[in-house]
């Protein structure tokens, strides 16, 4: 306090007052303390972000978004901060913001259980949003990881659960029960996927053995769970199927639940009934295989205007620079507003992506000495030599009189 006193206009001092207190968990005086001191230092982002992170623990979290945002426009937030951001874009349902934020978090973040955390938020994420595809990717990677939380795996189980995803809950509850915290609640569940494994089996060895009508509606039933087990099955019949129905239910199966059958289903690329083909550029749209970048490309050409513009959301998501002449070519060419609409927005989301890294190798060249200090102290820095500028001028001004 006695350097508030002394210096009560000092913005830092202001900060470091805040910080103390909302370690206390004193929150009025913490963010009094921060806002005065981004009163004072308006553009410092670390100001701005542990104000944002204290509407976030309060729950506030249209508050903390905007706090967030503005440190993110004025410096480089820390890792844990696009966490939070997240965090906050998760829980009032903006599932799109929240993956773009946790993303960075995970790219910057050197603790790994953090990056679990991160990581799991980005699973739910993606589920809240239907991505079951890429929700299994990163779960993947969080069962991989031996620093993954007990509570991590048990919410993802659980999602994953929600989500009728019963094979990929079963290895979270298992994991969890090896651990032996929290067994209890991880056994009960592993006996409700068991009932549901029970019910499967009465099923799985009437497939294909069925008229048309019975077949559809096994598979109708089971499309109610998503299993590799039924997956590999229903793949297994998927050659030799003469219905056209079947072979889209097949897909639609493996769409729904993100399980990964590309190329054992990729005779649908070719088939000869059109809803068949099409089934199969949304099951490899929505899932973002990368493999069949060549397969979607084609389809810019297509004459269905829904699988053209499968093909535009596509590449939205993970096409590169080198396919910008192609686009554009695509997006001249095209009748449809609506697939103009899809191309113009995966043009813009691969330039913004070059964009971005383009400055990311920009910031991984050695930078001036002064380059990473923030506004504040370069502000300082600038006062301190205009004051050293007066200080020669007017030196040598009296040595001038001095001499005369």
């Amino acid at each position: 306090m006695q350097a508030l006193a002394a210096d009560p206009n000092c913005a830092l001092i202001h900060f470091n007052l805040g910080f103390a207190y909302h370690e206390e968990g004193n929150v009025a005086e913490a963010r009094r303390n921060y806002e005065r001191a981004i009163e004072l230092e308006p553009n410092c982002s670390l100001f701005l972000e542990h104000l944002a992170r204290l509407h976030f623990e309060l729950e506030e979290y249209h508050e903390a978004i905007d706090l967030f945002n503005q440190a993110a426009m004025v410096g480089q937030m820390l890792p844990i901060s696009h966490g939070l951001l997240g965090r906050a874009y998760f829980e009032i349902g903006e599932h799109g913001r929240a993956l773009s934020a946790l993303r960075l978090m995970v790219e910057g973040e050197s603790n790994p259980g953090l990056v679990c955390v991160a990581k799991s938020y980005m699973v739910r994420a993606l589920l809240e949003t239907s991505r079951a595809y890429e929700a299994r990717q990163i779960a993947r990677q969080v069962l991989r990881n031996e620093d993954a939380e007990v509570r991590v795996l048990l919410e993802l189980g659980e999602a994953f659960l929600r989500a009728r995803g019963i094979d990929i809950a079963r290895e979270f509850f298992e994991k969890v029960v090896l651990r032996r915290e929290e067994a209890l609640a991880a056994r009960r569940r592993l006996e409700e996927i068991l009932k549901i494994d029970r019910q499967i089996d009465e099923f799985l060895p009437q497939l294909y053995h069925a008229d048309e009508e019975k077949l559809l509606r096994y598979i109708n039933v089971l499309m109610k769970v998503g299993s590799a087990r039924v997956a590999q099955t229903l793949v297994d019949g998927f050659r030799n199927s003469v219905s056209p129905m079947v072979r889209e239910a097949v897909i639609e199966y493996h769409r729904r639940y993100g399980l990964e059958q590309f190329e054992l289903l990729s005779a649908a690329e070719s088939d000869p009934v059109d809803f068949v083909r099409q089934k199969y550029v949304e099951y490899v749209a929505d899932c973002r295989y990368a493999d069949k970048r060549r397969f979607m490309e084609k389809c810019l050409r297509s004459e269905s205007e829904k699988t053209r513009g499968l093909a535009a959301r596509y590449f939205e998501d993970i096409g590169s620079m080198d396919l910008l002449p192609t686009l554009e070519a695509a997006y001249d060419a095209e009748e449809s507003e609506a697939v103009r609409t899809a191309l113009r927005s995966a043009i813009l989301a691969i330039k913004r992506r070059g964009q971005d890294a383009i400055e990311e190798m920009y910031a991984q060249l050695p930078a001036p000495r002064y380059a990473a200090a923030s506004r504040f102290w370069r502000k300082a820095l600038y006062l301190l030599a205009v004051l050293l500028s007066v200080y020669l001028v007017v030196h040598l001004l009296l040595r001038g009189v001095d001499a005369l």
